[in-house]
């Protein structure tokens, strides 16, 4: 930054008048940086005289303050969920500030990182779906879509470009095959694209030290039961008849040293019974509804991992054919399926949720109405799925669009019960004029920012060159749009 600075860029009369605190979060630093680094310093070299930036870095305060426009061409519809350390959010219960799930591309993990920045408005007009057995997304044109290229070849149909072994390639073989990346929504519509759907966490707690404790927390939880009578907490038990779940219940319970007593009931199930004193660890975590607590999210991936093996092992099945990796696990507890997706996502398995719908049941003679259950479909030696030319489509919308932006410009975000990690906004933008101020030299700078080819995403002509607006994103899909308002 040699010609502007921080404090240029947030300087706002009305928000002296107002008193409001317009100061950059740390978060957007890097935005502002890059704004200046290639665009506004460039330009100020080649100009070769004073510029004067009479807009920059807007909070939301002093945008409704001055009455701006908080709109965004990269943005999520209204059903699209985010993950935040506080659980699965959808937009209106989204603050600035507040800790989220994100994906550095610099560090290649998941980090906990505030949003700096919120932006919703109403969008009237086409949006791009993306729609598979494992991914669905959907999204403005210039959403800023986290993604690799294809790098197989396969046999496309109708074409003319037929290598001599019968394969073509598509587009998707010409660079970066390997690396995940940034492009616009609209650039990638109707091409084969890798979506990553999860990615192992290094965690911020570490629990190694309690891990058995943790798995008879999962087996209690998927199931057990807890005796609560005129409100007080008795014990936790389990009615089992499995032999392999007999087992691994006194397995742990040795492990940990839990005093126990066991029966055997008169249908055949054994009873194994821990007293409310032994039991209130246990206790404190799940509490009366067997909720599995939001702070497991924080610990590393592969103990996450571990637990939902525990889980699946009494409430779920795996598949037992050779070279499958596929298991599921079952839940009727709406939490603890938003829990569980969210420890999916973080072990780096790639995770479908569906919802079964209640059914009348009839067994030994006895009819009753099953509980809507929520069922998923895990793997988990895969992060990511393959998009084909067919999963896209235009689809006509009206309502809030929103995004959250953040340092690493990436959120873990869920739409009907399918994961994947996205782009999101990264951009910064400046109000600009000459010296003097006057449309003459404003419009010197509009189109000077065109002749020396430097990076902006857009450069518009505000008002017959009153003043020239200009953007920059800070990684790769600068647009170069040129418009005028």
């Amino acid at each position: 930054m040699r010609y502007f600075t921080i404090a240029e860029l947030i300087k706002s009369e009305t928000a002296d008048k107002k008193a409001i605190d317009n100061r950059l979060p740390k978060e957007l630093l890097p935005n502002a940086q890059a704004l200046v680094d290639n665009v506004l310093d460039p330009l100020r070299e080649a100009y070769g005289k004073p510029i004067t930036v009479t807009s920059g870095y807007r909070c939301p305060a002093l945008n409704k303050a001055v009455g701006g426009s908080k709109t965004s061409d990269h943005c999520f519809d209204e059903e699209t969920e985010l993950l935040t350390t506080d659980g699965w959010k959808k937009y209106y219960e989204l603050s600035e500030g507040e800790t989220i799930f994100s994906y550095s591309m610099d560090r290649n993990r998941v980090e906990v990182v505030p949003i700096a920045e919120l932006i919703m408005y109403r969008h009237t007009g086409k949006m791009m779906r993306v729609h598979n057995q494992i991914a669905d997304i959907c999204v403005t044109d210039g959403h800023r879509m986290f993604i690799r290229y294809d790098s197989h070849k396969y046999i496309k149909k109708n074409t003319k470009s037929i290598t001599q072994n019968g394969q073509a390639y598509f587009d998707s073989l010409k660079t970066n095959n390997d690396k995940y990346h940034i492009e616009l929504a609209k650039d990638i519509f109707g091409k084969r694209r890798w979506f990553m759907c999860a990615s192992n966490s290094p965690g911020v707690i570490d629990m190694a030290d309690s891990m058995d404790m943790l798995r008879l927390v999962m087996a209690i939880v998927s199931d057990g039961f807890l005796h609560i009578r005129n409100r007080r907490f008795h014990g936790i038990g389990f009615n089992l008849k499995k032999e392999r779940k007999i087992t691994r219940v006194a397995e742990l319970l040795n492990k940990i040293n839990i005093p126990i007593k066991t029966k055997l009931r008169k249908d055949g199930a054994l009873t194994f019974w821990i007293n409310s004193t032994d039991a209130k660890p246990i206790f404190e975590m799940v509490g009366e509804d067997k909720i599995l607590p939001r702070w497991l999210w924080l610990l590393p991936g592969w103990q996450q991992k571990e637990l939902l093996y525990e889980y699946a092992f009494f409430d779920g099945h795996r598949d037992e054919r050779e070279g499958n990796a596929n298991f599921s696990i079952t839940t009727v507890s709406d939490k603890n399926r938003d829990t569980i997706h969210g420890m999916c996502v973080l072990s780096g398995m790639r995770s479908v949720c569906s919802v079964k719908s209640q059914s009348k049941y009839v067994i030994k003679g006895k009819c009753g109405t099953s509980k809507e259950a929520y069922m998923f479909s895990i793997c988990d030696n895969r992060s990511e799925t393959r998009l084909k030319e067919t999963d896209y489509q235009w689809v006509d919308y009206d309502g809030i669009v929103w995004c959250a932006n953040n340092v690493n410009t990436t959120v873990i975000v869920r739409r009907n019960g399918k994961v994947s990690i996205q782009g999101n906004c990264n951009g910064c933008a400046a109000d600009i004029v000459g010296t003097p101020n006057t449309p003459k030299e404003n419009k010197r700078l509009f189109n000077l920012i065109q002749e020396l080819k430097l990076p902006f995403d857009q450069v518009i002509d505000e008002k017959n060159f009153s003043w020239v607006h200009v953007s920059h994103r800070r990684e790769e899909g600068n647009r170069n749009q040129v418009l005028k308002l």
